[in-house]
């Protein structure tokens, strides 16, 4: 009985390969590490690490330039656009992502095409373009330091060379343009034929001659028309269009109002709700602009030891700057603020967590909007369950966000007198416990 077991586990054995990592530690003995410290090695890495995060901004400033370059000089032709907005309208999905390829790739090949760009991924970019493209004479020193050590930037070029692809990615300008901001502005052309012989038109007048001198068209009846996608690619391009959208303050703080402005006050006239008018959207920022987060773009960090360091000094910063008592206030005042202009993401992971905290129950507010829509869009005649289901579920995803305000008068219509407002409320209230906490374990160490 024995040898039969011993046989059955011999059958086992050595089957697969052993795999073993070593580690090994170079020690410098005797005076070698006096040396190495006396030669200034290790300082100047240290330096030249400190310096490679200042250079990478001034990478960031040279890849900016180029996008507003390529992108200020480039056109879609009106067959392209069109075409594009037809697949949108009949929400094919197979012409949608036939059209996004093609307008994609033509982006792409637009950057590919620029002097400066083929340079930006090379070690010419630190020998050549970014010492000419600075100009304080100190920083240029700084880039210079990097002349034999430019593979220190491979794995930074590696992630900004994802922002000019032509693949489906989020992260990418050609996305940015082609799925992100397109159909949204194609939208706003639909909105703006519902809303322009219901506005005033001194309105229009009045915004068209705040914006004129930085305008090429010759009213703002022009700028929702379809070819004028094209002055909508660059940064300073999307914000005068989101200027006219949402308004903007001047530098001597008086506020000039924008198209949603005036179609508020508009709808607050209205007593049919069926009387009023919709709101525009306004387009995403473009990628790796100064107003755009880069959150997205996540620098390696070489040990455990900076990784550490980069969150402790997060963490001091946001007390030193008394961030979350600011955070805490804004909280806790929100009723005193015009919940008209406070959005809330529309997507059914936020609406759901903000239903759950007001009323134990995640579904509330998702119902109270689907019936809101119900009652404003009755079921068609012909129209059988499951497509006036279809229907309603499109026109609630239309809407990227809801007001607070427009949150609540979904509730009320469904008799529900909970204010939204109240979930932040109770939010700015954890806050505020949660930093006593801090302050009273801050205490009890120091005692």
């Amino acid at each position: 009985m024995k040898t039969t077991t011993n046989t059955h586990f011999a059958q086992f054995t050595n089957l697969y390969n052993l795999h073993k990592t070593l580690r090994f530690e170079l020690k410098p003995i005797g005076k070698t590490l006096d040396n190495i410290q006396n030669s200034g090695i290790i300082k100047q890495d240290e330096k030249r690490a400190e310096n490679y995060t200042l250079v990478k901004k001034y990478i960031d400033e040279y890849h900016k330039k180029i996008i507003d370059d390529v992108l200020s000089n480039f056109r879609f032709s009106k067959e392209e656009l069109l075409s594009y907005q037809q697949a949108l309208e009949r929400d094919d999905n197979e012409l949608k992502n036939d059209n996004k390829k093609k307008l994609r790739k033509k982006i792409a090949t637009a950057f590919k095409k620029n002097e400066s760009y083929k340079k930006i991924f090379s070690k010419d970019l630190i020998k050549e373009a970014l010492p000419n493209f600075i100009e304080e004479e100190d920083i240029k020193d700084v880039v210079k330091e990097f002349d034999k050590f430019t593979t220190y930037f491979t794995g930074f070029h590696e992630n900004r060379e994802n922002i000019y692809t032509d693949e489906e990615k989020s992260t990418s300008i050609c996305y940015r343009i082609v799925d992100d901001n397109f159909p949204k502005f194609v939208n706003n052309i639909n909105i703006f034929e519902k809303v322009k012989n219901s506005l005033p038109n001194e309105n229009l007048k009045e915004l068209y001659n705040h914006f004129q001198e930085y305008l090429n068209v010759n009213c703002i009846e022009d700028i929702f028309k379809l070819d004028y996608f094209n002055f909508c690619l660059s940064q300073k391009d999307i914000s005068l269009y989101n200027y006219i959208i949402g308004g903007k303050v001047e530098e001597n703080k008086e506020k000039i109002k924008g198209l949603n402005e005036y179609i508020n006050l508009y709808n607050q006239q209205q007593k049919d709700k069926n009387a009023k008018l919709p709101r525009f959207k306004t387009l995403f920022k473009q990628i790796l602009s100064d107003k755009e987060s880069l959150s997205w773009i996540i620098d390696s960090y070489k040990d455990d030891q900076s990784l550490i360091k980069a969150i402790k000094k997060f963490k001091d910063n946001l007390f030193k700057d008394n961030i979350i008592k600011q955070i805490q206030d804004l909280l806790l005042k929100i009723s005193t603020c015009d919940l008209c202009k406070i959005y809330i993401k529309n997507d059914s992971a936020t609406i759901c967590n903000i239903s759950a905290k007001l009323f134990d129950d995640f579904s509330i507010i998702n119902h109270s909007i689907r019936s809101y829509y119900e009652a404003t869009n009755p079921k068609e005649k012909n129209e059988n369950f499951e497509k006036y289901n279809e229907r309603i579920t499109k026109i609630i995803k239309q809407h990227n966000s809801f007001s607070i305000s427009e949150l609540n008068n979904f509730l009320n219509q469904s008799n529900i007198s909970n204010n939204v407002e109240d979930y932040f409320k109770h939010l700015g209230l954890k806050v505020c416990v949660r930093a006593v906490k801090r302050d009273v374990q801050v205490e009890n160490k120091c005692e």
